[in-house]
């Protein structure tokens, strides 16, 4: 059954929100149907999920980032994702690419340990977006569904501002995802 949420100017509860980025990203990430949305935003535009995770966090949290601040956030982060969280992905990708590969006890092994080493990437990268978060001063202001769907397209942008659609119905999964952590 899918869950969806009506666009009403329905305010969060920030108080609800987990105490910590990491936490927030893998309670959202486990909702029904979140998962695979990621995967098709991350493989069909580019979109670093970590980032939009954190972003839509300070949107919960009173820490609203600006347009300009999310491509600061990306700035500061592309080195790292660069480096680690993506390499990592295509190798762990790669082991099970081919049927050989994936039925091989030691590669299953191994991919399981690059997929932790993966993780552990995007972790790092998701304290550095706590931290950047966190000297953004604290408002009132807290975000809808509405505002959550903005910022969500503020980050689709960097990664492909020539997409076919404005706003990706996973997009909505997400954001439903989110408000439902909150609530």
């Amino acid at each position: 059954m899918k869950e969806t949420v009506q666009l009403t100017s329905q305010r969060v509860n920030n108080e609800k929100a987990p105490a910590d980025l990491w936490a927030f990203m893998l309670s959202v990430y486990s909702r029904p149907g979140v998962a695979p949305a990621c995967l098709r935003l991350q493989d069909d535009h580019g979109l670093d999920i970590p980032l939009m995770l954190a972003v839509l966090y300070g949107g919960v949290t009173g820490r609203v980032p600006s347009s300009e601040q999310i491509r600061t956030f990306d700035q500061n982060c592309r080195v790292w994702r660069e480096t680690a969280v993506r390499p990592l992905r295509q190798v762990r990708r790669a082991m099970k690419s081919h049927n050989w590969l994936a039925s091989q006890p030691r590669i299953l092994l191994l991919r399981e340990r690059v997929k932790a080493a993966e993780l552990d990437a995007e972790k790092v990268e998701a304290e550095v977006l706590e931290q950047m978060l966190g000297e953004i001063l604290p408002s009132s202001r807290l975000c809808d569904v509405e505002g959550l769907l903005d910022l969500t397209v503020s980050v689709l942008d960097l990664y492909d501002p020539e997409r076919k659609e404005w706003l990706p119905s996973d997009l909505n999964a997400i954001a439903a995802a989110v408000l439902l952590t909150v609530k």
